[in-house]
């Protein structure tokens, strides 16, 4: 196609290119009723100290485990793998269900009809590049779903591990979401970032189960080394073709959209740095009966994260024996996308 013919394409689907990126994120707003309201998440944690004499876990695949080929090869191909008569509205169902309530035996059923899926997502999380092809719209648009379908999947697969107390297979699973989230998220496109952002936030709601599971490790030093930005969409946005082609009272539409793009960026790491002080909380607990800190600088052992959104600490308050850790929303930013914790201690 010339280049004449590509700004044409371009041009005529900027409304709904935009409208499509400025959407409020799918994949939270089904999880809250009030969409200027944060999530609110429930955690009954478990005590777990860090142990210094234990391996690293980590978040992202291994620098052992990389391999050469492109992860968008194999993801293209974990999308065709998919059966085309997959009901995904019941699975989707199960990544909000209560843990000791996942329906197990529907649940492995599913997994096991996606096992050619699951394994291609394995290996292209572990490709040392990804490289997609040229940014096309249409394309983009019509592959959202099934790229949120492949998130959830992962989800459910970590979520069965968990309850059988595989945790080491869970963490895999969850490195293997996290990685395709960011190498979806930091393609060339600031749709595709859009997405991945979203996925990655999705990608973390495992983590969550792991907190309250019993014996799991404590992974502070594993949500410390995540990178910052989880998900980077600056190179998407310096070469974004939509800015290139708006006219100049669309492009006021076009930073709008940017800026609301770096605030999801800013309230996933959030979300992250969130689950890190989660962490520490289930390290002071194992040292102290059970008990939570008044304040989280009594924790003097650890670093305790700061909020990425304001660039200071977390809002952390005691009510009895449940603790608030609250989230701060970024300019541009919108309330659900972010989690409001309510997190008790099990004794």
């Amino acid at each position: 196609m010339s280049p004449v013919g590509k700004r044409v394409t371009i041009r005529s689907l900027l409304p709904s290119i935009l409208a499509a990126v400025l959407m409020p994120g799918v994949l939270r707003a089904a999880e809250v009723s009030d969409p200027n309201s944060p999530r609110v998440a429930s955690l009954s944690i478990q005590p777990s100290r860090i142990d210094p004499a234990a391996k690293d876990d980590t978040l992202m695949p291994k620098s052992g485990e990389l391999t050469e080929g492109n992860a968008a090869t194999f993801y293209t191909k974990a999308i065709k793998a998919l059966p085309k008569d997959l009901d995904m509205y019941p699975v989707w169902g199960w990544l909000k269900t209560p843990l000791q309530d996942l329906p197990r035996g529907q649940a492995q059923m599913v997994m096991t009809r996606v096992k050619a899926t699951l394994d291609l997502l394995h290996q292209g999380a572990r490709c040392r590049s990804c490289k997609w092809p040229r940014f096309t719209p249409e394309a983009t648009a019509s592959g959202e779903a099934e790229y949120r379908h492949l998130t959830c999947l992962l989800c459910i697969k970590a979520r069965l591990e968990i309850t059988r107390g595989q945790y080491d297979e869970a963490l895999d699973t969850i490195r293997t979401g996290l990685a395709v989230s960011k190498h979806v998220g930091e393609a060339p496109s600031i749709m595709q970032g859009r997405i991945g952002v979203s996925m990655a936030s999705v990608s973390l709601l495992p983590l969550e189960d792991l907190a309250q599971a019993k014996n799991a490790p404590n992974l502070y030093r594993a949500f410390h080394a995540l990178p910052r930005p989880l998900v980077d969409m600056e190179k998407a946005i310096a070469s974004d073709e939509i800015s290139q082609v708006a006219g100049t009272v669309m492009k006021q539409q076009v930073e709008g959209l940017y800026e609301k793009l770096r605030a999801t960026m800013k309230q996933l790491d959030a979300n992250v740095a969130a689950l890190e002080c989660v962490e520490t909380l289930r390290h002071f607990a194992a040292g102290h009966d059970g008990r939570l800190p008044a304040k989280l600088s009594d924790i003097a052992d650890l670093q305790i994260p700061s909020n990425p959104t304001t660039d200071k600490p977390f809002t952390y308050r005691v009510e009895g024996s449940k603790a608030i850790l609250e989230p701060s929303v970024p300019k541009g930013g919108l309330p659900l996308h972010s989690t409001r914790y309510e997190i008790t201690v099990t004794h």
